[in-house]
């Protein structure tokens, strides 16, 4: 895949496509790949779409679809999560697969901006069966290009697995709703030097970051604190109507932030994000 200028271009045209392994049954309406997920311990993201052929059928004619994206190597928001103690993640395909494979790359921070095209070449094959695949425990950072057939064309996904948190955090989302869902932070491992806690504070950006930015002191937030104790984990609900009103379908990030607090004047504070997605 080549890098273009537009995140994703789609030509639609109706067309006499070949059929692809044999097959010649079309899903009327099904336009475009089925989203994988990837589980890993209590985190659960799907992977970012990119590149893809697809066929179906709309009102009785034969539709091709091609889609061309970036490489994921190229791509700053793409799926992403931290490792973490788990020693493997599983990728969760729809009925229609027939095969996948994955690749990997290492990566340092700001990867996406390269223009050395030649590090398409340095990618590694990932080992893997029945979806299953190891998550790297080196404490670096890596993307993943995922390619999978499937019966009506393929689709080329991409992810992003995290270096270890330091403090041993990871942020889940669950129940998730045009209008809110359950932030879900966990701690297992990592160095922390205090106590972890976290507020009712939160942002929302869209793919694209165009969402509007919430500055702190623009909103009165509740001062509840939220601890988060070792191998544990604490759920909130955030409800964003009031805030942000009714997302449209669409995929996002919610960010929160933590605190490592040691005591009166002693703290640090970083800031995590998970991806949603409202069908």
């Amino acid at each position: 895949m080549k890098k273009t200028v537009l995140i994703l271009l789609a030509v639609l045209m109706l067309c006499s496509c070949a059929p692809i392994g044999g097959k010649t049954e079309f899903a009327e309406g099904v336009t475009s790949p089925p989203a994988v997920e990837i589980q890993y311990g209590d985190v659960s993201v799907k992977a970012s779409k990119g590149t893809y052929s697809w066929e179906y059928l709309e009102f009785g004619k034969e539709v091709c679809i091609e889609a061309d994206s970036d490489h994921p190597l190229f791509r700053e928001n793409i799926a992403a999560f931290s490792a973490g103690t788990e020693k493997t993640a599983k990728l969760v395909f729809d009925e229609g697969m027939v095969s996948y494979e994955i690749q990997r790359w290492e990566v340092e921070p700001g990867y996406y901006e390269s223009e050395d095209y030649s590090v398409l070449d340095k990618g590694e094959k990932v080992p893997s069966e029945n979806g299953v695949f190891e998550v790297p425990t080196d404490g670096k950072m890596y993307v993943y290009d995922l390619h999978v057939i499937y019966e009506k064309g393929d689709c080329y996904y991409g992810f992003r697995i995290n270096s270890p948190d330091e403090w041993g955090i990871t942020l889940s989302v669950s129940s998730v709703t045009a209008t809110g869902l359950t932030a879900i932070f966990k701690q297992s491992g990592g160095n922390p030097t205090g106590e972890l806690m976290t507020g009712s504070y939160y942002r929302l950006e869209d793919k694209n970051g165009e969402l509007p930015y919430i500055v702190e002191g623009d909103v009165a937030w509740t001062a509840e604190a939220y601890m988060i104790q070792k191998d544990d984990s604490v759920s909130m609900k955030v409800n964003w109507e009031w805030l942000y009103g009714t997302l449209e379908p669409g995929t996002y990030r919610i960010y929160k932030g933590v605190m490592n607090w040691r005591e009166a004047g002693d703290s640090d504070s970083k800031e995590y994000f998970a991806e949603f997605t409202i069908e």
